[in-house]
């Protein structure tokens, strides 16, 4: 048998093959992904870090056939469930309790038939005492003294997550001051200060613009030369 004789049996074989395949064998599944009926998804959700903790924000969707939303993460091996509030425009949930890291959620909606929206996903990171160990109270340059008054300058501060720092005096009538000096501040005045008392302070952070959780250093004692 020649090559042109097996490619004509090899074509004659595969046509039989083919009449003998139901119809739908090829595209069984796309009919069943058809049928299926969807129900809207969240598109606007941001996320809301914190210590060990985090909260999940959206805007309800306009599918007014929604009665919840499930979040899961952890390879959906953990999840929390929101009933829809339909007098509110905006849904939550708060998740405490995590360790710190990075964790991917995935935010499905539901009808109370079952049918459920495609998955939103989003990105989030928890924090803890990894990144408190990370902080460092602003430092002081040095300090002078002139007519009563207390002028303090401080080193320029680099850190990005730095919000201010808390500084915390004894004024003259022996009451305890707090001001708040941001980060871009390099001179601190204080006009009513007790000189003879040393002055305390710590600094504020917060780990990502959208944060639950402030974080603050412990507080240094600094005494006035």
């Amino acid at each position: 048998m020649n090559i042109k004789s097996i490619t004509i049996c090899f074509v004659i074989v595969l046509y039989g093959l083919i009449g003998c395949t139901p119809m739908d064998y090829y595209y069984k599944d796309l009919v069943e992904l058809g049928d299926r009926i969807y129900v809207g998804k969240l598109n606007n959700i941001r996320a809301y870090v914190g210590y060990e903790r985090l909260k999940l924000e959206w805007d309800h969707p306009s599918d007014p056939s929604i009665t919840k939303v499930v979040v899961y993460w952890n390879d959906r091996s953990d999840s929390v469930v929101y009933l829809m509030d339909k007098t509110e425009d905006v849904g939550a949930v708060l998740i405490e309790g995590l360790s710190e890291e990075q964790y991917v959620f995935n935010a499905i909606t539901y009808d109370e038939k079952g049918n459920r929206s495609l998955p939103t996903e989003i990105t989030a990171r928890a924090y803890g005492e990894m990144f408190q160990q990370t902080l460092r109270n602003r430092v002081i340059e040095s300090t002078s003294v002139s007519s009563g008054s207390v002028t303090i300058n401080w080193y320029e501060e680099f850190s990005e997550t730095m919000l201010h720092t808390e500084l915390r005096y004894t004024d003259i009538n022996g009451n305890i001051q707090e001001i708040s000096i941001p980060k871009d501040s390099e001179q601190t005045v204080i006009n009513d200060i007790d000189m003879d008392i040393p002055i305390s302070y710590r600094s504020v952070f917060i780990p990502e613009p959208l944060a639950l959780d402030q974080f603050y250093t412990e507080f240094d004692q600094y005494e006035i030369p």
